[in-house]
């Protein structure tokens, strides 16, 4: 009896253990840092409410737009049209899903949502012209490249 109970301690003592390590499982480390290579852009405005422009654009191997994040907080867009590589050197920080850019003089506020193979950036803005508001959203997907 005593070889049974012993068994079944044992037995018990195994599954507890192989769940508590399973479950301790790391999780993947997901960061912005890195390559990103533009596949679509949906960019909609509004004119005192109203759509006035909506727009969906897909990337292909005539123009791409890459996206470099470094570690160190600076990074590049690569804007590459028809073999013309132009180039615009940033800073930024991240707070969350904020994404703040630092290009030149602006300060541009954005967000963003992340996988590890994903990245969409998130703009959104207004202005008045003339006696009317105009709002703009603009949603970038890129992939790891």
């Amino acid at each position: 009896m005593k070889s049974t109970k012993k068994r079944i301690i044992l037995a018990v003592t195994a599954i507890i253990t192989t769940a508590v390590f399973l479950s301790c499982k790391k999780e993947e480390k997901i960061s912005i840092v890195g390559k990103w290579n533009a596949t679509k852009e949906i960019y909609v405005s509004y004119k005192n409410g109203a759509i006035f422009e909506n727009e969906t654009f897909l990337y292909d191997p005539s123009y791409k737009l890459l996206i470099e994040f470094a570690p160190n907080g600076t990074g590049a867009f690569f804007d590459i049209e028809k073999g013309i590589i132009g180039t615009k050197n940033f800073t930024y920080k991240t707070e969350g899903n904020k994404l703040i850019f630092y290009i030149e003089n602006d300060t541009l506020n954005s967000t963003f949502a992340l996988t590890s193979n994903t990245f969409t950036w998130h703009q959104s803005g207004e202005d008045e012209f003339g006696g009317d508001k105009y709002t703009w959203d603009d949603k970038t997907f890129f992939t790891r490249q």
